[in-house]
């Protein structure tokens, strides 16, 4: 599952994080916070770009409810990617309109705690930090994998595409189900069992 802040719903290929743009470079609201992190230490707003972490008063980290010790980073990712799992279950009936509500919902989610995640392990200097920053990143990635992988929510998608409700929706609307179909069908879901496996070795 491609976490997409800026437009929900693209997936993610199996190797860890590709982006939550939909692109192979780094993630564009993890590259825009180290950015200002860079321009602080430039202007002399912190010490370095890596005390910007200690600058902060108590409470969550980078705002998110319940980060506040290097710990809670495994336990937030693992509620999100549960709650994640329980709302893709079962889309069979759901409409294109609930269909693209959900996945708002979900990406929104995941891409909480994955860009803090991302940013955290990449510019923190304390080991606890990087190493449960990390783990939270993995947990998220897997479970995206496993989605790009879950015909069960591939064939709703297929399903809602084809239908005359989808033809009656915002074009921003239809742009995410359509991406997110083929986003899917890039990892080979769509493919005979055989080629699949194919698909999935070349990808590894």
């Amino acid at each position: 599952y491609r976490c997409n802040c800026s437009m929900r719903g693209a997936m993610l290929g199996s190797s860890a994080v590709r982006t939550i743009c939909g692109s192979t470079g780094p993630l564009k609201h993890v590259s825009a916070s180290q950015h200002l992190i860079q321009r602080k230490a430039r202007s002399g707003g912190c010490g370095s770009s890596r005390s910007f972490f200690f600058q902060r008063s108590q409470g969550a980290l980078l705002g998110i409810k319940g980060l506040e010790r290097a710990e809670n980073f495994p336990a937030l990712a693992r509620e999100a990617v549960q709650e994640s799992r329980e709302r893709l279950t079962n889309l069979e009936g759901c409409s294109p309109g609930e269909l693209v509500s959900l996945v708002d919902g979900v990406s929104n989610s995941l891409c909480q705690i994955a860009d803090a995640a991302e940013l955290v392990r990449n510019v923190h200097p304390q080991e606890a930090y990087v190493s449960n920053a990390s783990s939270a990143v993995q947990e998220v990635a897997g479970f995206m994998s496993e989605v790009n992988l879950d015909i069960g929510v591939y064939e709703p998608m297929k399903k809602a595409e084809a239908s005359r409700e989808f033809e009656e929706m915002s074009l921003e609307a239809r742009t995410v189900l359509h991406h997110m179909r083929i986003s899917m069908e890039h990892e080979g879901i769509h493919l005979p069992a055989a080629e699949k496996t194919e698909c999935m070795e070349l990808l590894d």
